[in-house]
């Protein structure tokens, strides 16, 4: 009887662990948890951020509507002198409207990871282009603590078929809450070339999100670009539906 207890114990913790190794999610689970928490189905923000450079400080102060992954536009209030430019996302396709050269032109798809608005965060940070979490594949590393939150460390290596400009991304998820609270992006030396860091989160709409993010130039010192959001909204948001179309993009006031 004594054995068959041991047995029993056995028995028990063999299925009590491989329980709780099944309720731990994928890597790829994880990022797109991560991305759909900031996104969801549509939102809303307006946010600032200051773009800092060794011998200047330039502020910026806009709004965004993101419907899926699909769709985004981008509304810039301040400066004076680029109030009304905007940007349009639509499905892969972006475009920007410069409204005092009142001029329409599609940006390039090889220049999605460049600078947005001379910023250090590219147009696929800012118009939520996610193709990270389809080009590349994903592995866990270690565990770690950042910001007083429990972490996922996982890799991202762009796929064979995808030429990317990042050899790896190295990215640190909150266990609990999703939150992706920092990326360090890599080239093919093996150095960083820019890293994002959350410097303070917030709840908004009943999500606890980042609030303050920066992004890093890890090849020029000194540059930097840190994103403010002041208001985020997920609830209650109606899109006529011309309203992610280039027509009615050019003719936009919010």
């Amino acid at each position: 009887m004594k054995h068959l207890g041991l047995c029993l114990i056995a028995i028990l913790s063999l299925f009590s662990s491989q329980k709780v190794f099944s309720q731990q999610p994928s890597a790829q689970e994880i990022i797109n948890n991560a991305y759909k928490l900031t996104l969801g189905d549509k939102s809303h923000i307006v946010a600032n951020m200051t773009i800092i450079r060794p011998d200047t400080t330039k502020h910026l102060a806009f709004e965004g509507w993101y419907e899926d992954e699909e769709n985004a536009l981008i509304y810039i209030k301040e400066p004076a002198s680029e109030a009304g430019t905007r940007f349009l996302k639509v499905q892969d396709s972006i475009w920007e409207f410069h409204q005092k050269l009142f001029q329409l032109k599609s940006i390039d798809s090889r220049d999605y990871n460049n600078s947005w608005m001379g910023s250090d965060f590219s147009f696929n940070d800012i118009l939520k282009n996610n193709n990270l979490r389809f080009n590349y594949t994903f592995t866990f590393l270690e565990n770690v603590q950042y910001l007083g939150f429990d972490c996922y460390q996982i890799k991202l290596d762009p796929k064979p078929e995808i030429f990317s400009v990042w050899t790896s991304v190295i990215m640190y998820i909150s266990t609990q809450e999703n939150m992706i609270l920092s990326a360090k992006f890599y080239k093919w030396d093996g150095q960083p070339i820019k890293e994002l860091n959350v410097l303070s989160v917030e709840d908004f709409d009943f999500r606890t999100l980042p609030q303050k993010i920066e992004m890093v130039n890890m090849e020029k010192k000194g540059f930097k670009s840190i994103l403010s959001l002041e208001s985020v909204r997920f609830h209650d948001i109606r899109f006529k539906k011309d309203f992610f179309t280039v027509k009615s993009f050019e003719k936009f006031i919010p």
